[in-house]
């Protein structure tokens, strides 16, 4: 059995200019997916931010209505327990 030695491997300036190309290309891909990851989540974030500000000014909106809501129905409560204060019942013969 012999061994036989391998051929030593030895670049050319063709295979140079080829890995210099891959990884070129690699580090462009990876700057425009970064680019692309960045607009997409400061797109997400800008929108959930607008929709949390309606959220938040449709509730308040809610909670005004409904004070004054109560308001009106306790007004309207009162000024019928006086009416009905002010009328006298009398028993009739």
């Amino acid at each position: 059995m012999t061994l036989h030695s391998s051929p030593s491997f030895s670049p050319t300036p063709l295979t140079l200019q080829a890995v210099a190309a891959i990884i070129l290309v690699a580090v462009v891909v990876l700057l425009l997916a970064g680019m692309l990851y960045l607009f997409l989540a400061g797109s997400v974030a800008w929108a959930l931010m607008l929709l949390q500000g309606l959220l938040w000014l449709a509730l308040q909106g809610v909670r005004r209505s409904r004070t004054v809501l109560r308001r009106h129905v306790r007004r309207a409560a009162s000024s019928a327990a006086e009416a009905a204060s002010d009328i006298i019942l009398r028993p009739s013969h």
